[in-house]
């Protein structure tokens, strides 16, 4: 009951075959994951069926069902025959990834899948081909993601000809606040000549403006109010001398 893989020239044959592209092409939905101890007993009973013997680990494994993906109910042995690319793939992304995203019966179904294909010369050949590309990967990928990262927030043109308009200030002026900068910067409904003008305000130092008390009103009740100022006369007498 080992199964059977396929080669091409004397190499063994990562690709889908024909009967795995139908199956993929069916996209299965998504069904609930079954226990681990529910695949198994569904795998002892499928190896009795085929005459098989349900003890043996090897044989119980290769009966197991996918519990994901678009080979989802296909067994490890059908797997390793069809799509061994697949197969070496799962594995070899399990080293890279943390499984938090898998379900605890998927978890344990990646594990016995691992498990099963390793046994194989041509299984380990597949993980460490997959293992090889996924290296690969992560430095392309990250230039890539920055490269987008640094696209998506570039601010526009009319953005950043205001923001290079904008005087320089020394450290004595004063900070310019990170949220009225950031929320200039968000706003896209304003013209370069309104965005221009407010980012001078922000960098521009207000001027000083002295408080300067307002003189009373004619009539009000301070004004009413006569200011007596003593001053002194040339004919020797003291009097007052009001200002209305």
């Amino acid at each position: 009951m080992d199964p059977k893989f396929r080669k091409k020239d004397g190499c063994i044959c990562l690709f889908d075959s024909e009967d795995a592209k139908k199956v993929k092409a069916e996209k299965r939905p998504w069904t609930r994951a079954l226990s681990s101890d529910e695949v198994k007993e569904s795998a002892r009973e499928a190896v009795e069926h085929k005459g098989g013997d349900p003890n043996n680990e090897e044989h119980v494994l290769g009966q197991h069902k996918l519990q994901f993906g678009a080979f989802r109910d296909q067994t490890f042995k059908w797997l390793a025959e069809n799509a061994l690319g697949y197969a070496g793939y799962v594995v070899a992304s399990m080293s890279v990834e943390s499984g938090r995203s898998d379900s605890t019966n998927n978890l344990i179904n990646k594990r016995l899948l691992e498990k099963y294909v390793s046994q194989f010369p041509a299984g380990r050949y597949a993980i460490r081909v997959k293992k090889d590309a996924l290296s690969s990967q992560p430095a392309t990928t990250a230039s890539a993601s920055t490269q987008a990262a640094s696209t998506s927030q570039q601010p526009s043109a009319s953005l950043q000809a205001a923001v290079n308009v904008a005087p320089a200030f020394s450290p004595r002026s004063s900070v310019v606040p990170v949220s009225s900068l950031r929320g200039l910067l968000s706003r896209r409904d304003q013209s370069p000549q309104a965005i221009s003008k407010n980012v001078k305000s922000l960098f521009t130092t207000p001027r000083f403006q002295p408080s300067i008390p307002a003189l009373p009103r004619a009539g009000s009740i301070e004004a009413s109010s006569a200011v007596t100022v003593k001053t002194e006369p040339t004919d020797g007498t003291s009097r007052g001398r009001s200002f209305d």
